[in-house]
This record gives C-alpha cells, sequence and structure tokens, in this order.
C-alpha cells in the first residue's frame, strides 16, 4: 500500500512538471489511471494532492483566481492597438488603441477595413504626429495588417536611440491583448450590440443583402457618419472616467489625468520624442 502510495506521488510530481499544476483531483485521478496507467482511487488521489500541494488545493476550494498583475513604467510605455470585428460583416470595421498604463483611448476609429495595413498605419502616424512622440513599445497581433505599424515603430525607435533590449513591437494572439480587449467589451455593450441588432433585423427583413456590395456601401454612406459621431462620444466618455484602486493594478484615478500627469503617481512618460 505504501509503495502503491509513494508511485502515486512520484507520478503526480511528474504530471505537474508537465504542466498539470492547477488540475483538481478529478482531472488527475483520470490521468493516472487512463494516461499513465497507475491504478488509484479518487480519495487516495484527493490525499496525495493535498500532500504535495496543499496551497494550491485549499485556493480551489476557495475558488480563488489567481490573477496576472499587469505592470507598466508610465503612459506611452506600451500601447495596445487591435481591430473590432463585430460590424465587419456590415461593412464597417473598427480600429483602436489604448494606453496600456493609463487605459486612456488613443484613437477610436471607423471605416470600411481595420485590415488593410495601408489604414491601420495612418491611424498610427496620426497619433504619432499628433502627439509629438514615439511610444516605447506596440503591443500588436501578429498579422499582416500590422506589418507597417511594426516597420515604422522600429525605425521611429531606433533612430531616437542607439540600440535597445528588445523590439519596440511585442506580438501575440488577440486574446493576449488583454487591455484593449477589456475596452472592447464596454464598447459592445455601449455602442456596438444596438447596431449588430439593427442590421440583422435589416437582413432578418429582407432590407438588407450582405453579399450584395451597393446594399454594403448604402450601410456606409447612410450610419458611418452616425457610428462615427458614437465612437468619439465613447471614447471621450471613457476617458474621463475613474479607475478604482484594485489589488492586482498599480495606480487608480481618471484616465486622462494617469496619461498627460504620471508624475502625480510618482511615474513619467515613456515615449520618445519625435525629432
Amino acid at each position: 500500500m505504501r509503495q502503491n502510495f509513494h508511485t502515486i506521488l512520484e507520478t503526480i510530481l511528474r504530471l505537474q512538471r508537465e504542466g498539470f499544476i492547477n488540475v483538481g483531483y478529478r482531472i488527475m485521478w483520470k490521468l493516472l489511471n487512463v494516461h499513465c496507467g497507475v491504478p488509484a482511487s479518487q480519495r487516495t488521489v484527493r490525499l496525495a494532492s493535498q500532500t504535495l500541494t496543499p496551497e494550491l488545493v485549499n485556493a480551489r476550494d476557495r475558488r480563488i483566481l489567481h490573477r496576472r498583475v499587469y505592470t507598466n513604467r508610465g503612459s506611452n510605455d506600451r500601447i495596445h492597438i487591435d481591430g473590432y470585428d463585430k460590424l465587419k460583416p456590415y461593412g464597417i470595421a473598427i480600429h483602436g488603441a489604448i494606453d496600456g498604463f493609463s487605459r486612456k483611448i488613443l484613437w477610436l476609429k471607423a471605416g470600411p477595413s481595420n485590415n488593410n495595413p495601408q489604414y491601420v498605419a495612418r491611424f498610427y502616424l496620426n497619433f504619432v504626429k499628433e502627439t509629438k512622440r514615439i511610444p516605447r513599445f506596440v503591443r500588436l497581433d501578429d498579422g499582416t495588417e500590422n506589418g507597417i505599424v511594426r516597420d515604422l515603430q522600429t525605425a521611429f525607435v531606433l533612430s531616437q536611440q542607439d540600440s535597445t533590449d528588445m523590439p519596440p513591437f511585442l506580438r501575440g494572439r488577440s486574446t493576449g491583448n488583454q487591455r484593449i480587449e477589456r475596452c472592447c467589451g464596454s464598447l459592445r455593450q455601449t455602442v456596438c450590440e444596438f447596431w449588430r441588432n439593427y442590421f440583422r433585423e435589416m437582413r432578418s427583413s429582407g432590407e438588407l443583402d450582405q453579399l450584395n456590395p451597393i446594399d454594403i456601401q448604402c450601410i456606409r454612406l447612410c450610419f458611418l457618419p452616425v457610428i462615427k459621431y458614437q465612437l468619439m462620444v465613447f471614447q471621450s466618455t471613457w476617458n474621463v472616467h475613474r479607475i478604482r484602486a484594485q489589488r492586482n493594478y498599480q495606480v487608480s484615478g481618471i484616465l486622462s489625468v494617469l496619461y498627460h500627469q504620471p508624475q502625480v503617481y510618482g511615474y513619467e512618460d515613456r515615449s520618445l520624442p519625435l525629432s
């Protein structure tokens, strides 16, 4: 019995080293019996898990979610850009950027496309021209629409400093771009859900044929100016709301103040000057 329990402990440790560290005892029990061929009862696996990782077992019992702590060294240290495609089936694409430190929306634009590299690069260039500053890092998806932005960001940063410890852009999956994904969730509730339902009703009633390019052009002609105005209202409203103090976030305050006056909170503007 002791020898069998020792084998179970060793097998559980091996599975945890392979990545199965946050699974419950029921899944671990199935892994032992099915995947590893180690016979064990659920009660034995539960006791073994409590012996090896009591803190993880207690956290799962109390439904405690361990959040990743997002940190930034100041405004413009890292900006997050991404497209929003919920209205794209109806001919309207949205693209936006948000500052990772303050969560201030830097731009929020609607147009016929958000996957054309020239469109995306124009949004980025307009931001750099208006602020006359270059963000230290840009977090973007690894898609072809961001190719020109990556090249521009690299050229701008390297023109201001001889070398950099890491590339001036960070690539990853869209689902991992959490700063702007969270903002898009509020955008959906505030603006886009109404228009999705409205266009669906038009399609159901036969007023809109999504496969007809003339209908799509009419949608843009009639509704794109209204949606642009609503995006402007959403952006201005978002940028003056206050972040409450949180355990897993470094600062709290009004977004625009955090972005333009990070010194008040003990941080700095990390952008590079545009010469």
